[in-house]
């Protein structure tokens, strides 16, 4: 059982890329195997994001821009693993920008809501 999503502070359907397609894409083991922890995981670890941005924690920000670089690998989700990785490296050289993690954050909530629609779809 998942976790819903929030409701985002930017439109997830604003994302120009076809996270559906890419997560149909993406390697079946390894989605049955993730997919639910990591929807489970991203609304606590946005918001995490967020207050770490409020709070000017650069290190806790970039960490888990880390962490989502890696993740969004896993799906074909591009878009998203590119935010992430900006989002890494801004808070490793201290040049953090807002937009950085609004960008972050409509790819990650346009990738959860792929992830659900498909998941909805390949229940048994």
């Amino acid at each position: 059982m998942h976790t819903r999503i929030p409701a985002p502070k930017t439109d997830p359907d604003s994302s120009s890329f076809d996270y559906a397609g890419a997560v149909n894409e993406a390697d079946a083991e390894i989605i049955a195997i993730i997919a639910d922890e990591f929807l489970q995981l991203a609304p606590g670890d946005l918001e995490q994001m967020h207050s770490a941005a409020t709070t000017g924690d650069l290190e806790r920000l970039g960490r888990l821009g880390h962490t989502y670089k890696g993740l969004a690998a896993n799906f074909g989700a591009r878009p998203l693993q590119e935010a992430a990785a900006r989002l890494h490296e801004a808070c490793r050289n201290s040049a953090y920008q807002p937009e950085l993690l609004d960008t972050v954050e409509r790819e990650l909530l346009a990738l959860c809501a792929a992830l659900q629609r498909h998941m909805a779809r390949n229940q048994a």
